[in-house]
């Protein structure tokens, strides 16, 4: 829709489009922000008070409480032959489904950014070539490392000191990121261990799935990362029992004898 604004804010003229978005309504005469916005007081900011004061284009989007919408509005100047602005040429788009679109994107960003901070395992992200771009609160704790420094690290960086959970040296081809990349699939259960700064020893179990581009082209991996150091001395532990029970059972059956009384 496009209409011309006096300097008084009032609208000179207006086009069918305008008349079409506004049915019913006279516009002309009345004040700009009086027929577009129901308001008696001038909008803030006000795209065509900037323009007349700037004699330059500008450009906002409004919401409109009255009809319930979102409007793009552009104004330009328009000058007499010496340069001075004599009126300003508004152009009205209106933006309502866009605009909720754009809502329910960031709703969902936010929903997907609480999700991800409040997850109990770690969430990590490596791209495709190999570096750390993102980690939640979790990630932080299992890793031991701040996100800032998490970033600064690729997938094989030798400061990890990355073994299998007996210490052995891990074979680089088994990690989880060469495995999603090459098999293009989703990988669990990895194990391995990583060291902190700090000279902690933590075992690592890792779930992997590749990202890709929209040419369907490899583009990184998501991944989820749990902490099972405990869990797994646990087992170990529990192993270790199972089998000195065993072997306490053992000897005890080596006692055991029988007496016939009807021998002796």
């Amino acid at each position: 829709g496009l209409s011309i604004i006096n300097p008084d804010h009032t609208i000179n003229w207006v086009n069918d489009k305008i008349r079409d978005m506004f049915p019913g309504e006279k516009p002309i005469g009345q004040a700009c922000h009086k027929f577009y916005e129901s308001s008696e007081e001038p909008c803030d900011p006000c795209s065509t008070f900037q323009c007349f004061q700037t004699g330059k284009s500008n450009t906002i989007e409004r919401y409109n409480p009255t009809t319930e919408k979102w409007y793009r509005i552009i104004s330009q100047p328009v000058t007499d032959n010496a340069g001075n602005v004599v009126s300003v040429l508004e152009g009205i788009t209106e933006i309502t489904e866009r605009k909720r679109a754009e809502q329910a994107i960031l709703r969902e960003r936010e929903f997907l950014k609480q999700l991800m901070e409040t997850s109990p395992v770690g969430i990590s992200v490596v791209d495709r070539e190999g570096q750390l771009s993102l980690a939640n609160f979790r990630a932080e704790e299992i890793l031991g490392l701040k996100r800032s420094d998490i970033y600064n690290r690729r997938y094989d960086d030798p400061a990890w000191q990355i073994t299998d959970s007996k210490g052995n040296e891990y074979p680089e081809d088994q990690l989880p990121f060469q495995l999603v990349k090459s098999k293009k699939s989703p990988v669990f259960g990895i194990e391995h261990a990583i060291v902190w700064p700090n000279g902690k020893r933590a075992l690592l179990s890792i779930n992997g799935a590749p990202l890709f581009d929209s040419e369907g082209n490899f583009d990184g991996m998501v991944s989820t990362i749990e902490d099972v150091t405990e869990r797994k001395r646990a087992e170990e532990a529990l192993l270790k029992s199972e089998k000195r029970l065993i072997v306490a059972q053992h000897i005890a059956n080596m006692g055991d004898f029988t007496w016939d009384v009807e021998t002796g």
